[in-house]
């Protein structure tokens, strides 16, 4: 693959008015001083000359700094390790930080599933990585089954991120990866807990109170994991003006770490939390290490003040006490929580109330007029207490 690429154009001449073809050799990746593309181009009518357009044009390429001679196992490798990545140190300038798993999984996959086919197939560097090239790749990935649907599209989402930063820099002309379609992915059915089960596993305090808590907090207020793990203290209102709520600011990723919600429907400010909450969160509290400061995780980790505890807590917390109440897991998760809230939530407001609840509808009343009024908080707190209270 030449680090170029030759459009042909039919144009007429304005003297003679006359047809012709035009052959532009377009050099890219690279740009001149006014931030656009730079090109060479030349007339011809002679597929002769097209050939030495070509030759013409990556001595240009050259000439310019252009090279698509990089090693693919070296550059792949080094663009997810944090202390070569150039692409990571421009991430982490804009305060992008991607955690150690999410680069030590990528590196993994690319070392596991892309670098030994390439090696087998003789293909060494980032210029042989054509269309027909990636697509084979793929077509053997998919067909082989060594790796799931939702890994290899993974896989390829790295391996296009990479890429596409070497067209950014000059390396390559194109990510031919963008061009290909993903696999499909079997998308599970979402499934949601009956009222019977609920009340099973949220009776009781958990032995792990982080893990009630979270799973009590994803029940009857809708957060999501990110959400739960980003909860700091400073964002529970426990009895303050009589009412209790939560602040739903901040979401924790694994790859970015604490961030805000993407948009400013994210943010729930007043969310009501019911009185079976408010004690799971008070048992939290009761039992933190690091002083229940402010500025603290509410879900703290033991291993440090800096960061939250492991979703893995409320995930093996949920987990444990299905198995010990006899509650297959079919298909269901933490996530499943907040399909339930939702559920419950669909059959006491109105649609353009919910959607101040963090509740997803297709509404499209404005939210800065939208408010959820003491008599709806009533209404809220004897559902979820009826929910989870012994009949």
């Amino acid at each position: 693959m030449k680090p170029y690429h030759l459009v042909k154009k039919t144009i007429r001449d304005r003297e003679t008015r006359r047809w012709k073809k035009v052959y532009y050799i377009a050099i890219l990746g690279k740009t001149n001083d006014d931030g656009r593309k730079c090109y060479s181009s030349m007339e011809s009518l002679d597929t002769g000359e097209i050939k030495e357009a070509a030759i013409k044009a990556a001595a240009r390429w050259k000439e310019i700094g252009g090279s698509c001679d990089d090693s693919l196992h070296d550059y792949l490798i080094n663009f997810w390790d944090r202390d070569q990545s150039k692409y990571l140190s421009e991430k982490s300038m804009a305060n992008k930080i991607y955690s150690s798993t999410y680069l030590h999984d990528n590196k993994h996959r690319i070392e596991t599933h892309f670098l030994p086919w390439c090696e087998k197939n003789k293909i060494i560097s980032l210029s042989q990585l054509t269309r027909p090239v990636l697509l084979d790749w793929q077509i053997e990935m998919f067909k082989s089954k060594v790796i799931s649907p939702e890994n290899l599209n993974k896989l390829r989402q790295c391996i296009s991120k990479a890429l596409s930063y070497a067209v950014t820099m000059g390396k390559i002309p194109y990510n031919h990866l963008k061009s290909i379609e993903p696999v499909d992915e079997p998308k599970p059915e979402k499934k949601v807990f009956e009222e019977n089960e609920l009340f099973l596993l949220l009776r009781e305090p958990w032995p792990d109170p982080r893990a009630y808590a979270g799973s009590l907090l994803a029940f009857t207020t809708g957060c999501r994991m990110g959400e739960v793990r980003g909860m700091k203290i400073e964002n529970v209102h426990l009895n303050e003006d009589g009412k209790n709520c939560i602040d739903i600011k901040l979401n924790y990723v694994a790859i970015d770490g604490l961030k805000a919600p993407k948009t400013k429907k994210g943010i729930r400010k007043d969310q009501f939390i019911p009185d079976i909450t408010v004690r799971a969160i008070q048992a939290v509290l009761d039992i933190h290490p690091y002083g229940a400061k402010p500025d603290q995780y509410l879900f703290f980790s033991t291993g440090s003040s800096e960061y939250p505890c492991d979703r893995k807590i409320f995930e093996k917390g949920l987990f444990s006490q299905m198995k010990k109440n006899n509650i297959k897991k079919d298909g269901r998760s933490f996530h499943s929580l907040r399909h339930n809230y939702m559920t419950v939530m669909a059959g006491i407001l109105p649609p353009s109330k919910l959607r101040r609840l963090g509740v997803h509808t297709n509404d499209a009343m404005d939210d800065d007029y939208i408010h959820i009024m003491d008599e709806d908080r009533v209404i809220i707190r004897k559902k979820f207490t009826g929910l989870l209270t012994e009949k």
